[in-house]
């Protein structure tokens, strides 16, 4: 009874999916990432969000497992990428420093079509490539070493930065890392959580920052969420936060520019 009702799950969630694409029903939300220094705002973080017919929004991690397992997930970062494009593009021509980061999938990277799709969104939308920023997750850079590096490789050549997402939960190899140019590491949620407790989460932050500097990376650290992480990371020497602290995800009408 048990599976049975995780596979209907799975089903129901599925077709919700479907349905958004369809209906172009799913909804974006920005949380703003902050340098750590001045507090000034470097950028927002575009997150998809889905809404059940109770008016909540569904689990972002169930609907991405669902849609990585369907095969849905492709389809799913292309509306995001270019809705997120479309949205931001007045904010961001209004406020040139600010960055926009978008997430992709492990499954996309790896595409033949990866590259020529973001150009085309670019070229679409009119959004300036040296304003968004791609953001793929470690474990997904090291599926795909080979083709990862050229993905990256192009992004840059069109003008797109590339960041290292939850850095540190997988492989944290220097070895790899030295051979992908990318601009940005960000350090998981799980290592600020214990950064105020744990001596050994504060020296494995520590490694990571000095070691991104070596390489011309910045550092942004995910999930903060109280003021004694902001002191540490600072002293730490950490570029940029995002996280409830000083900053929730919000739909873009209600985004404030501080």
């Amino acid at each position: 009874m048990q599976m049975y009702d995780e596979l209907q799950k799975k089903y129901l969630t599925e077709r919700s999916l479907q349905q958004a694409l369809e209906n172009n029903s799913f909804e974006l939300f920005y949380q703003p990432q902050y340098n750590i220094t001045d507090k000034k705002l470097i950028g927002y973080e575009a997150l998809m969000r889905l809404k059940e017919e109770d008016g909540s929004y569904a689990s972002t991690q169930e609907l991405i497992n669902v849609a990585e397992r369907s095969g849905l997930i492709i389809k799913i970062d292309c509306w995001v990428l270019k809705n997120a494009l479309i949205q931001m593009k007045p904010i961001v021509l209004a406020n040139p420093e600010l960055e926009l980061s978008v997430n992709v999938s492990g499954r996309h990277l790896p595409r033949d079509s990866f590259l020529s799709e973001i150009s085309l969104f670019l070229k679409e939308t009119g959004f300036p490539a040296k304003n968004l920023k791609i953001e793929v997750t470690e474990s997904s850079f090291i599926r795909h070493m080979k083709k990862a590096v050229d993905i990256v490789n192009g992004l840059k050549n069109i003008g797109v930065k590339v960041a290292l997402d939850d850095f540190g939960t997988g492989y944290s190899s220097l070895n790899y890392l030295s051979e992908i140019p990318v601009d940005c590491l960000k350090i998981d949620k799980s290592f600020a959580d214990g950064i105020a407790s744990s001596t050994k989460d504060r020296k494995f932050i520590d490694v990571i920052i000095k070691l991104a500097h070596m390489m011309d990376c910045k550092v942004v650290c995910e999930g903060v969420e109280k003021e004694d992480q902001i002191s540490i990371l600072k002293e730490l020497g950490c570029d940029s936060v995002q996280g409830f602290v000083w900053g929730r995800p919000l739909p873009l009408e209600k985004l404030t520019l501080y």
